[in-house]
């Protein structure tokens, strides 16, 4: 596993390259959770939960892209926003799954040994999610002699619409 961050953007790159040796097809499950909060450390260290509540979510970035923003308190407040993206090459992906919800996709008090659980019939991204967590997800069936490589690219930014462009611009 690589992890890149880009030098003049806020941008973390994290690839993971798989092959298969064998002779058969390999149906593989990939998932990446990241929960989220966008407040400054101490805020999050002064009470985790309060933190994590103003999230707004959205997912009209494409299958397997969510974006997430800050609700500010006041008007003077600066924005903060994140989005991320799953990728893959060299297989075909089915079943691309996304979720918003740290309480759906790991459960109240869950771990990451059950994780993770994706509602197949979840078909519009929750807006304004209690727990916010990016949760992207994708079956994957590897041909035989063959290698894939699978990249979560997370970007930071000031608002939605430039993460998204950071996104565009480093998923290629």
């Amino acid at each position: 596993m690589d992890i890149l961050i880009a030098p003049k953007d806020d941008v973390e790159i994290r690839r993971l390259r798989i092959s298969n040796p064998f002779e058969e097809v390999r149906e593989l499950a990939f998932a990446s959770h990241a929960d989220l909060a966008l407040v400054p450390e101490a805020e999050w260290y002064r009470h985790p939960a309060f933190a994590r509540i103003f999230i707004e979510a959205d997912g009209q970035g494409g299958d397997n892209v969510l974006s997430f923003k800050r609700r500010p308190r006041d008007s003077d407040a600066p924005g903060i926003a994140v989005a991320q993206r799953l990728i893959t090459s060299g297989a075909p992906d089915i079943l691309p799954n996304r979720d918003v919800s740290r309480r759906r996709t790991r459960g109240r008090w869950g771990s990451y040994r059950h994780f993770p659980r994706f509602n197949r019939s979840l078909t519009e991204i929750e807006t304004y999610p209690l727990d916010a967590a990016a949760a992207l997800g994708k079956a994957i069936q590897l041909p035989p002699q063959s290698e894939i490589e699978i990249a979560v690219v997370t970007a930071v930014a000031s608002a939605p619409q430039e993460a998204l462009e950071l996104l565009r611009r480093y998923s290629t």
